[in-house]
């Protein structure tokens, strides 16, 4: 038979009452008691009721991560990041992935404001507050991040801006005499995309460059028509390319090795790097960094504060990649 509170308190001399401040941390419990009470948890092998502490507190302790990618490191480390602050709190994630697919997206938000979770945090696939605003409750604790939507005004973001970083690399690319640069975009719609291809476009105007449409091609993250970007590039004779997201970074690099392409010899190449794992596969490559981990801490502490106080102001939290060029 499982340990029930009642034996836990026996165990540790002290009230249920106490044994369950202890464990939802809802009143002080000094230290030489909160240590018999957790001794006696562990002895007895007792596993708290979730079921009953929701109905007591009104909280899970679960909150929603909606991710449109789960393959893609950027989203991993996040969730990592994220995962850390949390747990501070005694809170889980539950990671759910649309796969960039609106109706998936949609579904989960049904799903996970339906009382399973205390809050929700979401990367979303749509490109305005208002196709998925009915999915989600009034004043449901929600934090958007890394893609910005339109007109929401509802609920906090938590942003990573790569405007001036774009535009350092465009004029030191072009500093170094390269006047056909080459530019592959991520997905049409989403807001990372639009705001990194207006940098580059506006950084070459000032730099008196015309852009050429064919200069210009879009890939993604999980198909091959970045690999068929990178092959038109080469063929209208660019002497650099930009990558505009992580994973389109590594396959650019990737294939321009395979063509016997030296990067920082034959073509210079710009690329997006948001941790440490391909640092020595990308190393003669200039660079935009994205200060992910702060990033994910951000996101955590946000979604912490808005299921504090669900009812308070709209925040808008905006950092700032980095271009570093190639050494």
């Amino acid at each position: 038979m499982s340990a029930k509170i009642s034996d836990v308190a026996r165990a540790a001399g002290v009230s249920t009452a106490t044994v369950s401040h202890v464990i939802n941390k809802t009143r002080f419990v000094s230290a030489d008691t909160t240590q018999k009470v957790t001794e006696a948890i562990q002895a007895l092998g007792y596993v708290p009721n979730a079921s009953a502490r929701t109905l007591k507190t009104g909280k899970t302790n679960m909150i929603g991560f909606i991710v449109p990618d789960i393959s893609n490191l950027f989203f991993a480390t996040i969730i990592q990041q994220v995962e850390a602050v949390l747990g501070l709190r005694d809170n889980n994630l539950i990671i759910v992935n649309t796969k960039e697919t609106p109706a998936k997206e949609q579904a989960h938000l049904r799903n996970l404001t339906s009382g399973i979770t205390d809050g929700i945090i979401i990367a979303s696939a749509a490109q305005s507050y208002g196709e998925i605003r009915e999915y989600i409750p009034e004043q449901f604790p929600c934090v958007f991040f890394d893609r910005e939507l339109k007109d929401n005004n509802e609920h906090d973001s938590v942003l990573i801006s790569s405007y001036q970083a774009m535009h350092d690399a465009v004029n030191a690319l072009v500093g170094r005499g390269h006047r056909r640069i080459g530019y592959i975009a991520g997905l049409d719609g989403i807001s990372t995309t639009r705001d990194r291809l207006e940098a580059f476009l506006h950084a070459m105007e000032q730099n008196g460059l015309p852009v050429e449409d064919e200069l210009i091609r879009h890939g993604d993250s999980v198909t091959r028509q970045t690999i068929a970007a990178v092959d038109e590039l080469l063929a209208k004779k660019c002497t650099a390319i930009i990558t505009s997201n992580n994973l389109m970074s590594v396959q650019t690099s990737y294939r321009l090795s395979t063509l016997g392409v030296r990067i920082g010899q034959d073509l210079d190449l710009l690329v997006y790097r948001d941790y440490d794992f391909y640092n020595s596969f990308l190393a003669d490559c200039d660079t935009i960094v994205q200060p992910v981990l702060e990033f994910g801490n951000i996101i955590g502490e946000s979604i912490l504060a808005r299921i504090d106080n669900p009812g308070g102001p709209v925040k808008e939290r905006v950092l700032n990649s980095v271009f570093q060029p190639k050494t």
